[in-house]
């Protein structure tokens, strides 16, 4: 079993690509933790945890009080600080070694990305689409 940790952060959708991509980490002996926003309802990949996957593979949903405003600009912008800290706890108290993230507003970016180069984890960002 490696000594590293894993985490891939899918800031709302948990798109197919990613979490595909996020199950290869844990078939080479990584921890993988898979983080995705529950509220959010646009098309989801696979996020349920397969018999298939090795055990060093999680998928977890980050739920917030309610449903995202999506068109309540203001309302919004405080629920998604409210899901960026939630899913900073889950990534603080799963302690990675490697922190993959894809598709969150750049002013996330850079909170984690001090939060987390503070800490020694490794922040790789980037952005795909299916």
């Amino acid at each position: 079993m490696l000594m590293n940790k894993c985490v891939f952060v899918q800031e709302y959708a948990g798109h197919p690509f990613q979490v595909r991509l996020g199950r290869e980490p844990a078939r080479n002996g990584y921890n993988m933790l898979h983080l995705y926003f529950g509220h959010n309802n646009t098309p989801k990949g696979d996020l349920e945890k397969r018999t298939s996957d090795p055990g060093t593979f999680s998928v977890e949903s980050i739920y917030s009080k309610e449903p995202i405003r999506k068109y309540s600009y203001l309302k919004r912008w405080f629920q998604e600080m409210v899901y960026r800290n939630l899913m900073a706890a889950c990534i603080k108290a799963f302690k990675p070694d490697f922190l993959f993230s894809a598709n969150i507003l750049f002013d996330y970016q850079k909170m984690m990305l001090r939060a987390y180069s503070q800490a020694g984890t490794k922040f790789i960002r980037f952005c795909i689409s299916d």
